[in-house]
């Protein structure tokens, strides 16, 4: 998907508009809620190639749009590695083979996060049946402790 199809553009500014926004390291984690040391290891990983002003790191808009994109990645439980090769296939091949790596991934993540949740409710049914038995002893110590109270 390209990145106007994601609505990746910055606010204020057209899905065609230029790329001349600059951010720094500071605005994007803040933008994005990460720490910079977030970014920095993103950066380590390929996926950001900041500009540089004297010590200073500037980030253009294909970095603020990779940087998003990654982010999205890893919440929906992508590797950044996963989400680096993903990101780069659109630069590299288009489109057609990017959408086609995701879907197969997002298809794995589908089938274990459903069987997680599977397993989970299987642990919250017997959570409940042991809740239950625990109830119920202890309304019969309460029983109990009431007619030895009454002798």
């Amino acid at each position: 998907m390209t990145p106007e199809e994601l609505g990746m553009h910055h606010e204020g500014e057209a899905s065609g508009g230029t790329a001349l926004r600059r951010w720094t390291i500071r605005q994007l984690a803040d933008e994005f809620g990460v720490t910079l040391r977030t970014i920095r290891y993103y950066e380590e990983q390929g996926l950001l190639t900041p500009a540089r002003e004297g010590n200073r790191r500037v980030y253009n808009q294909r970095d603020r749009t990779r940087l998003q994109l990654a982010l999205r990645g890893r919440r929906i439980g992508l590797s950044v590695s996963e989400a680096r090769e993903i990101i780069d296939m659109y630069e590299l091949s288009g489109e057609r083979p990017q959408l086609e790596t995701l879907g197969a991934r997002v298809k794995d993540l589908e089938a274990d996060i459903s069987g997680r949740l599977a397993d989970l409710r299987n642990v919250l049914t017997e959570l409940e049946h042991v809740g239950k038995l625990v109830s119920e002893a202890l309304a019969e110590l309460d029983a109990a402790e009431a007619r030895e109270a009454g002798r």
